[in-house]
């Protein structure tokens, strides 16, 4: 079993199918016996066989037919399907074919439990997977940054400067061109 690292009140996230012409939803966790296949997949990983990247793609493709609950698809949604709108998220040229050939899209939906001073979690605190990096090259945990002994705060009363200044020091370019020079 996969060992989680960051805290278990932290979020929560799933995938939902859309179909885009009936309007219906299907939760993956119903379509798809999630707990069964990802066990099943963890074992794949462990045998070592992953230096073979096909191997793994078409050994873990069987296994989401195998955990596909067919009787629980709606509007001719299958496992095909399922393994399409899956490679869409990576890849540029499923996305179209998915989007050309099925009625089908795939939405994460997540949310997350944002701490304020009233409910801050030290121990979430310890186990956060999520940070802010400041100018300095110092990490701040998340809801570090922005509640509980709030740094946020301090970070900026340190590091930001007037918008006079900021345009003095880059002449030439408009706020919009800066960022996007440095991204």
């Amino acid at each position: 079993m996969a060992k989680i690292t960051s805290h278990a009140d932290c979020g929560i996230g799933s995938y939902i199918f859309v179909n885009s012409k009936t309007g219906s939803v299907s939760p993956i966790t119903k379509v798809i016996d999630i707990e069964g296949f990802t066990d099943e997949l963890n074992k794949l990983v462990k045998q070592k066989i992953s230096h073979i990247r096909a191997l793994t793609a078409i050994s873990a493709q069987h296994l989401l037919k195998r955990f596909f609950r067919p009787e629980e698809a709606k509007d001719g949604m299958t496992a095909e399907i399922c393994l399409e709108l899956f490679q869409g998220v990576v890849d540029k040229e499923a996305q179209r074919r998915v989007e050309l050939a099925y009625d089908w899209n795939m939405l994460l939906v997540g949310g997350m439990h944002f701490q304020d001073s009233y409910n801050y979690n030290v121990d979430r605190v310890k186990r956060c997977c999520i940070h802010y990096a400041a100018p300095n090259g110092r990490f701040y945990p998340f809801c570090t940054y922005n509640s509980g002994p709030v740094f946020r705060e301090k970070v900026e009363r340190q590091f930001s400067i007037p918008l006079d200044e900021w345009r003095r020091r880059h002449r030439g370019l408009e706020e919009a061109d800066y960022f996007l020079c440095r991204s």
